[in-house]
């Protein structure tokens, strides 16, 4: 049950997300320049468009959505602009040649902000589902896993990806607790944004689905809702993206290059679960010790929502919508490409990191009873 928020927790809260900042700024401050990481050079070419054109159209069909493209390239065209008006080379964005070094760091630090806005809606997310001390802990390990951090400083939309799938899980849990027009349009705003992000963020309609139907699959106006909601989301979507038509032909030569890429690896659609469970338990992610804990954690989350009774219907169908999204969002990929490609995992993270930070704080909860002394503040 969630519980208020006392005045010590915003604080640390805070600390947790400014120190989370600070790295991921400090990391994208980092050689400003095309040969660091090769991939922004797809991206990069939207960017080209929008500020020397002054064009949607995408260069690139890599990353097309303006949701992702128009925020850092306002920054970049104004420092093109401060460049024009002082002659000053520190503001020199875009030269006819490449970029210069404040392309890389404006678009690079679009991504470390939403790095860091992960940090804050994983502590909202924990204290929802289970306890404001499991939101802590779970912002603790996001902010200090090395992966999250690198996706948080260069410039795709993986961060990005990461916070817009956390807001909108949030936004749908309060649709949930409290079933209205404006909440569930909210929660279908959420979902565009994801979608508009990358389109595996499409995945996190399913919670919002099944905390509907974990409800009370018979009640006519929740259900009501859900239709409305998947309504709004695609119109929020093709608002956002002016050239969704293009977007299957896009995806399909990607699922293509995937198959290929598969193939040549010999990946199976078999093996991506376990692949999961390595990347879990990666020193780059979540380490051996704690990405074991987090997958006993799930495991244990699924059987207790099985055989537990007695708890608050809004409880249960939160539990649910938590432990849906992992379970779907792999089974979907597996379903869709046997190619298994990490940052496209980077999404359950943060849902990792709760069911880590729920067992810890019932490991320790478990170790007071046992031990009175720990009971001191």
């Amino acid at each position: 049950v969630r519980q208020p928020v006392t005045r010590s927790v915003w604080p640390l809260v805070l600390v947790i997300v400014l120190a989370g900042l600070g790295i991921r700024v400090w990391y994208a401050a980092e050689a400003l320049r095309v040969d660091r990481f090769v991939d922004e050079k797809y991206s990069l070419l939207n960017i080209r468009a929008i500020v020397t054109e002054g064009t949607l159209v995408p260069a690139s069909s890599y990353y097309p959505s303006p949701f992702f493209n128009v925020p850092p390239a306002a920054l970049v065209a104004g420092s093109q602009a401060l460049y024009g008006r002082t002659g000053n080379p520190v503001f020199e964005a875009v030269k006819a040649d490449g970029f210069g070094p404040p392309t890389y760091l404006l678009t690079r630090l679009v991504q470390s902000f939403y790095g860091a806005l992960a940090l804050w809606l994983t502590f909202l997310v924990g204290r929802e589902v289970f306890s404001r001390q499991v939101g802590v802990v779970a912002a603790l390990a996001l902010a200090f896993m090395p992966w999250h951090i690198h996706a948080s400083g260069y410039f795709k939309p993986d961060a990005q990806l990461v916070a817009m799938v956390l807001l909108a899980f949030y936004l749908a849990l309060k649709a949930i607790e409290t079933p209205s027009w404006r909440r569930y349009l909210l929660a279908a705003l959420g979902i565009a944004l994801a979608m508009s992000t990358k389109m595996t963020g499409a995945v996190v309609a399913v919670p919002l689905v099944v905390g509907t139907l974990a409800s009370d699959w018979r009640d006519r106006k929740r259900l009501g809702l859900l239709m409305f909601a998947g309504l709004a989301s695609a119109a929020f979507f093709v608002l956002l993206n002016p050239y969704w038509r293009f977007y299957p032909t896009w995806l399909a030569g990607l699922e293509r290059d995937y198959a290929m890429r598969a193939a040549r690896l010999g990946m199976t659609r078999w093996q991506i679960p376990g692949r999961v469970g390595e990347l879990v338990t990666d020193p780059y992610t979540l380490g051996p010790w704690l990405g074991v804990l987090g997958l006993v954690a799930l495991g244990l989350l699924v059987v207790g929502q099985m055989i537990a009774g007695g708890r608050p219907q809004r409880e249960r169908s939160w539990r649910w919508m938590f432990l849906s999204l992992p379970v779907v969002y792999t089974a979907a990929y597996a379903w869709k490409t046997a190619y298994f490609k990490d940052n496209n995992f980077l999404p359950l993270m943060p849902f990792f990191c709760l069911a880590t930070g729920w067992a810890l704080i019932e490991l320790g909860q478990g170790a007071k009873a046992v031990w009175p002394a720990l009971k001191s503040r």
